[in-house]
């Protein structure tokens, strides 16, 4: 099957409300996990083309979580790596670097950090506020954040997409764009106006890499048993580059649904590789759930060594 890369600009009215479960005490998302963009366009897509076109769209295609764009300069997750062969001082500037220039990827898992200061994208709204656990019905402590970028910065998803899926994914993108993404939305946070580019205008590239000595999974990955095997040899024999974080994803059907998915364990994005991986896709549809439920753990990689 042929895939193609397409970059989305996304120019948002306001912020984007971003965060986790009540259950999840204490905790919000540093942004907008590949699940949660997956939840909209699925949701986008499923009301405009037929069930077999949007569960191809869910289970063939892959997407990146929300990245950023400032004055033509794309930004991704600094790499899971750790910073090599440099000082505690050095590795401390390191952490400050959340996000990174695309073209700076490749020194910095060769430990060279970028030149200037850390990106100012966007600041945060923080609120502390209260829901009813759904398990237990007793009132539980959360934390809301708001994400509100910068005037000129733009959102970014990469997607890589089997060519005859294109046309839907832009409808359904545009269609999220005027229901929002993340939560709140009946306030109207996480709207946007979107437009499209091919990949090979951008540094992400054209079509996906067919070879790398490493590469960086742009959103939530995971692996099949095969890459779950060759990871785990990779990190007995010390292969580089290989850094990773394990993630937990959760939530519930539908978006106002009262049936939690299962709990999913995968790779978070910024973890790298020394080979590319290409992932998987997990039906976890819950019991008593109304419609299919995909996993879809096939983000867009970025090669870095």
């Amino acid at each position: 099957m042929v895939y193609s890369r397409i970059v989305s600009l996304l120019s948002f009215s306001s912020g984007i409300r971003s965060g986790s479960l009540a259950g999840d005490l204490e905790r919000t998302r540093e942004g907008i996990d590949a699940s949660t963009v997956w939840g909209g366009i699925g949701c986008c897509a499923a009301r405009l083309f037929s069930s077999t076109d949007v569960n191809r769209l869910l289970q063939e295609a892959g997407v990146s979580s929300l990245l950023w764009e400032k004055e033509g300069v794309f930004y991704v997750p600094r790499p899971r790596v750790p910073f090599p062969d440099v000082g505690p001082e050095k590795r401390k500037e390191a952490k400050k670097w959340t996000w990174l220039p695309v073209e700076t990827l490749r020194g910095y898992v060769n430990g060279v950090l970028p030149e200037g200061k850390p990106p100012d994208l966007f600041y945060e709204e923080r609120l502390r506020s209260a829901a009813v656990d759904r398990a237990t019905g007793c009132a539980v402590p959360y934390f809301r954040k708001r994400i509100v970028p910068h005037i000129g910065v733009r959102g970014v998803l990469a997607a890589d997409l089997p060519e005859d899926l294109r046309s839907l994914f832009k409808s359904a993108m545009r269609l999220l764009g005027d229901t929002g993404l993340g939560g709140e939305r009946s306030h109207g946070w996480g709207r946007f106006e979107v437009s499209f580019i091919d990949g090979g205008q951008t540094p992400f590239g054209a079509v996906p890499p067919d070879k790398a000595n490493g590469a960086m999974a742009l959103g939530a990955f995971l692996p099949d048993k095969a890459e779950s095997a060759l990871i785990g040899r990779c990190a007995r024999e010390g292969k580089k580059p290989l850094g990773y974080e394990i993630q937990r994803m959760r939530g519930f059907t539908g978006e106002a649904s009262d049936i939690s998915k299962p709990t999913v364990a995968c790779l978070a994005a910024g973890s790298v590789f020394p080979f590319l991986p290409r992932g998987t896709a997990e039906d976890i549809t819950p019991a008593f759930a109304d419609h299919s439920v995909i996993f879809n753990g096939r983000p867009p990689f970025l090669p870095v060594a």
